[in-house]
């Protein structure tokens, strides 16, 4: 599996990242981008209230945009009507979004969570030991 790192550093190390620097500025840019997620989610209305059930309903909705990913790719959707990626990115993208709203908001460190699992998951065996998809 190839590094992850975008930078011009030639010197990479056996990480995901090349250097200390570009996990620090990715971080900070996840950090970033999920603060600027949750005060726009915050702006348009969608948390008017937070507790544990809001937080599920958070969760359902991440899961229907997912869905609608599913519904994007099994009919072939063209281009989004909203921005200039084809719908399936586009739905993705909202689950990301709410995924990114939903860890900013229970104060969760996403960014490094997604770090270590996939670490481990570089681990582990070839379909993780028999498991069909």
């Amino acid at each position: 599996m190839g590094q992850l790192c975008f930078c011009e550093n030639e010197a990479k190390q056996d990480s995901i990242f090349c250097g200390k620097m570009c996990e620090n500025d990715a971080r900070r840019f996840f950090m970033c981008l999920s603060k600027d997620i949750d005060e726009n989610a915050i702006a348009k209305g969608f948390w008017e209230k937070d507790g544990f059930e809001e937080r599920c309903i958070k969760l359902a909705l991440i899961h229907s945009e997912i869905s609608e990913a599913l519904e994007a790719l099994r009919h072939d959707y063209p281009k989004s009507s909203t921005i200039q990626f084809g719908n399936f990115e586009e739905e993705l993208a909202d689950a990301m979004i709410r995924i990114m709203d939903l860890a900013y908001k229970c104060k969760l460190d996403l960014f490094g969570a997604v770090l270590a699992k996939h670490t481990y998951n570089k681990t582990r065996p070839f379909k993780h030991g028999g498991k069909k998809c």
